[in-house]
């Protein structure tokens, strides 16, 4: 816990000091698994699409069929930003259901 309460005289019992120990436990547990956690990227700004669009921009490069270019470019930002609106939909909707589901949880208490 970001601040102390073992020495609270309410925190003093047998089972208060039990408690803590494995509040304190699960904490370093989650720490744990939060540091070795796997970073998620978004593979849709990995892929070809991106680098089309990206790629230019940073090596400050232009592309040998320059007269391409353009719609190259157009067509992988409009690939990026569908993908982006269906991940934004999604998640949208993910929330929404959590949302529902932590009602339920609170209605039921």
């Amino acid at each position: 816990l970001p601040f102390d309460v073992s020495q609270h005289p309410l925190a003093q019992s047998h089972v208060a000091k039990d408690m803590l120990r494995r509040l304190e436990a699960d904490v370093n547990t989650f720490e744990d698994q939060r540091r070795s956690a796997t970073q998620y990227l978004l593979k849709m700004l990995e892929a070809a699409n991106s680098s089309k669009v990206f790629e230019p921009l940073w090596s400050g490069k232009r592309s040998a069929d320059a007269s391409a270019a353009p719609e190259a470019i157009a067509s992988s930002i409009q690939t990026i930003v569908s993908s982006l609106s269906q991940l934004v939909e999604a998640l949208v909707a993910l929330n929404n259901s959590d949302n529902m589901a932590v009602e339920g949880l609170a209605e039921a208490l």
